[in-house]
């Protein structure tokens, strides 16, 4: 018995010029083309795979699908093996013909296996087939657990994942953060005026009045000098 268990992931990409997805490769995919299927990045380098063994080794690989006049590579063939691996480190090329796609649907597998039917079911088993209207199994003598197979597809979770890219840095975002910049330095800038008016200001009038003090104290010394000589000028009469 095989069990497959599926987990649904949808991926959303930005466009470009955010983010480097497309609707479409560089080439033309065997899969969209043949099946009508919606572009996925693993379908278009597949093709691109097949299109580079046809070209510099002349054949293709049965595991993928097959592009027209190509013939398929002899896995007994020394030399076509060899140009089939030496070709598997040229793939690069491919990552630039086959963008990620704008939007994509994956299903993880989780695969689990195990011997089935048990043995105390194998007995009922048999017994149920036998007496049926189903004789496919006929008299052929082997037993259930060597002649049935069982397949489970099933959903690993019932919710699924939803992975979405999003803008970092729109331009309203730079709009409003210039606008900010601007009005906090304008802002400063106009405290630091008043500020620095203020500063003038002060000393200004510090200077100010140490001069009228000073003028004060020498006014004042030569009327005590004035007055002293009047005294001295009286005493002396």
């Amino acid at each position: 018995m095989t069990s497959v268990g599926l987990k649904v992931s949808e991926i959303t990409r930005l466009t470009p010029p955010h983010a480097s997805c497309a609707t479409e490769g560089k080439i033309e995919n065997l899969y969209q083309t043949r099946y009508g299927v919606i572009y996925e990045k693993a379908t278009c380098t597949k093709t691109c795979q097949q299109n580079i063994w046809k070209e510099k080794c002349g054949c293709v690989v049965p595991l993928y699908e097959k592009p027209e006049n190509s013939s398929m590579c002899d896995c007994l063939n020394n030399e076509e093996e060899a140009c089939l691996w030496e070709q598997m480190d040229q793939m690069q090329e491919c990552e630039l013909m086959c963008p990620n796609s704008c939007f994509e649907k994956k299903f993880e597998p989780l695969i689990s296996m195990g011997t089935w039917p048990s043995k105390h079911y194998e007995d009922y088993l048999d017994y149920k087939i036998k007496h049926s209207s189903l004789d496919f199994m006929g008299d052929d003598g082997i037993d259930s657990d060597e002649n049935l197979a069982k397949l489970e597809v099933y959903f690993r979770e019932m919710m699924y994942e939803t992975i979405e890219q999003q803008k970092a840095y729109e331009s309203q975002n730079l709009i409003s953060d210039v606008g900010g910049q601007l009005g906090l330095w304008l802002g400063l800038s106009a405290v630091t005026i008043g500020e620095m008016f203020e500063f003038i200001m002060a000393i200004f009038k510090a200077v100010t009045a140490k001069a009228v003090r000073r003028r004060n104290r020498e006014t004042a010394v030569e009327s005590l000098e004035d007055c002293s000589r009047r005294l001295s000028l009286q005493e002396f009469k």
